[in-house]
């Protein structure tokens, strides 16, 4: 969905983004995660392609995103000092949410119950941290998850 969404024009209006327990890394939407270097889908956000919210859902509970993904990453000779967590520079999107991406900055929330009044805006990314409702990578067909959904197309 990413990959699709990097492939629209900039400043496309109507465009909302969820990424659930997303296997990419977590540095992918940020301007600069070292060394002047943008995240693979920085025009996402930086060029508002997405122009709505953008949620993604992220638990330590992932264990393919958690573990599987910077294992992998170690074994193509990448950086993978500190496996898996947030500060594993080749660490996973579904594991840590959004890194070193100002959009996101201020915007960690839980994911919640349904009911709850998600303050999502245009241009912001929100990392929904999923412990409570996410046991496993794939485990991602709840009605917490929808709820989140739909209050981001709403908020669109």
């Amino acid at each position: 969905m990413t990959a699709a969404a990097n492939a629209l024009d900039d400043d496309t209006p109507y465009i909302t983004l969820s990424l659930l327990q997303a296997a990419f890394s977590h540095n992918g939407l940020s301007a600069d995660f070292g060394e002047g270097k943008p995240g693979a889908f920085h025009a996402v956000v930086g060029k508002r392609r997405a122009s709505g919210p953008i949620i993604i859902t992220h638990t330590k509970k992932d264990r393919a995103v958690g573990v599987a993904y910077p294992l992998a990453s170690r074994i193509t000779f990448q950086n993978a000092a500190a496996l898996g967590d947030k500060d594993d520079p080749y660490g996973g999107m579904g594991r840590n949410g959004a890194q070193r991406t100002k959009e996101a900055t201020g915007n960690e929330t839980k994911l919640a119950a349904v009911g709850h009044g998600y303050a999502f805006q245009a241009g912001k990314v929100y990392n929904l941290l999923a412990d409570d409702f996410i046991s496993h990578h794939g485990d991602v067909k709840n009605i917490q998850v929808a709820y989140a959904i739909l209050s981001a197309v709403a908020a669109g």
